[in-house]
């Protein structure tokens, strides 16, 4: 919908975005448009952290007590920063992100 609005084209496409990378997106991007599901709270951190695209700036950790996943591996304990490391890596330097944006959780 936000492609439409905005008069842009676009490639779609389903995928988790923490773990699949479908558009080796690491600074080839000029804007940034995206509706996240922000609030996600049960991302592998031993993936992430290999990862640039998340890497590049700081990737949250509980400093309490952590939160395990089902499989007894550690977990990101908010995701919402993940999504902003994801933002800012996949753009060129001279990108910008998208101020037209409606973020919504579901």
């Amino acid at each position: 919908m936000n492609l439409a609005v905005n008069g842009l084209r676009g490639d779609v496409r389903q995928a988790i975005s923490y773990y699949e990378d479908h558009f080796d997106s690491l600074g080839r991007f000029d804007y940034v448009l995206a509706n996240p599901p922000f609030n996600v709270d049960d991302v592998s951190l031993s993936t992430v952290e290999k990862d640039p695209r998340f890497n590049t700036y700081v990737i949250p950790r509980n400093k309490s007590k952590a939160k395990k996943s089902e499989q007894g591996k550690e977990t990101v304990p908010n995701a919402n920063y993940l999504w902003i490391n994801l933002f800012a890596t996949s753009l060129k330097p001279e990108g910008r992100p998208s101020r037209l944006c409606i973020w919504t959780s579901r």
